[in-house]
């Protein structure tokens, strides 16, 4: 993953801690795991919604992307597996994607936010904030 400075096409995912509490079954294959070398096949609709990242804190932004996506990779056994998501699940996916891809969310986001996103970083790094 670029991020981390590691040349590794891979990402591991947990979004277990968003169920309900009463929700005491354990997370399904869909809700956390690893995937190694993973491919998008397939994406459908659209969705725009607020998105974060670590890489960019302190920031967030309505960022376009398909409603639904299925995505394939090897798990850590070596396995293909094929998963499928919807919403912030397919967000999720779409993203950690472009993480691979050295593409952050801000570079998704239009021509002006983004110069808004830049002068107002710029302003907080000069002022070390």
């Amino acid at each position: 993953a670029p991020q981390v400075g590691v040349s590794l096409r891979l990402f591991v995912f947990d979004m277990a801690g968003g169920r309900p509490k009463e929700q005491t079954s354990p997370p399904g294959p869909h809700e956390r795991g690893t995937l190694i070398n993973p491919e998008i096949i397939f994406m459908e609709g659209t969705q725009s919604d607020d998105e974060g990242c670590l890489s960019v804190p302190n920031y967030r932004q309505a960022v376009k992307r398909a409603k639904r996506v299925g995505i394939k990779g090897l798990n850590r056994e070596g396995q293909e597996v094929r998963l499928e998501g919807e919403g912030l699940l397919a967000r999720l996916f779409q993203h950690e994607m472009d993480h691979l891809d050295g593409t952050l969310y801000i570079d998704r986001i239009s021509s002006l936010k983004r110069n808004i996103f830049l002068r107002k970083f710029r302003k907080r790094v000069k002022l070390g904030v």
